[in-house]
């Protein structure tokens, strides 16, 4: 693929670009990882429909990079730098600096706090959220074809639901 790392969840691999610096592989391991979990109860579960297909892609994202934030934090806590400063020099710097941030407001009692707000972050970068949109929507023109629920979801999504995987902020 042209990504430097995804999670395919029928096969239940991983793939990592192999030219990776490996503070990189680590970075993105730790984010294709987090995807494991996830799958396959919230993946791209076509009778749910186009709308709501993007509406979990995005949260499982934003999870994923939580998550991966987190662990890459408590590599470095460990004495492990250089993946969270790989971090720093990303794309997903401003997701590392939210962690950050709260951790240095609440150390060690604030992680939970911290993860929440690299999630919440993940939404703070328009670009980032349509790059991953343009994935996703991609995806459902290829396979939109031959599925009518695209069209006509026979499954909805309920706040329950949402609630169930991640903090939901309504329509947005």
């Amino acid at each position: 693929t042209d990504l430097a790392a995804y999670y395919r969840s029928q096969m239940r691999l991983i793939g990592l670009f192999e030219r990776l610096p490996d503070p990189a592989k680590i970075m993105f391991l730790a984010h294709e990882l987090a995807h494991v979990p996830q799958h396959p109860r919230f993946s791209n579960d076509l009778r749910f429909g186009a709308h709501a297909v993007l509406v979990v892609h995005r949260m499982r994202e934003a999870s994923a990079e939580a998550v991966a934030t987190r662990v890459l934090w408590q590599l470095r806590v460990r004495g492990h730098v250089e993946p969270w400063q790989y971090k720093l020099a990303s794309a997903y710097a401003d997701i590392a600096r939210a962690f950050a941030r709260v951790m240095d407001a609440h150390g060690d009692a604030g992680e939970l706090r911290a993860t929440r707000a690299a999630f919440d972050q993940w939404f703070g970068r328009p670009g980032r959220v349509h790059s991953y949109d343009a994935r996703i929507l991609a995806y459902l023109a290829r396979t939109g074809a031959d599925r009518p629920s695209l069209v006509h979801p026979t499954r909805s999504l309920t706040e329950g639901f949402l609630r169930g995987i991640g903090w939901y902020g309504g329509d947005s």
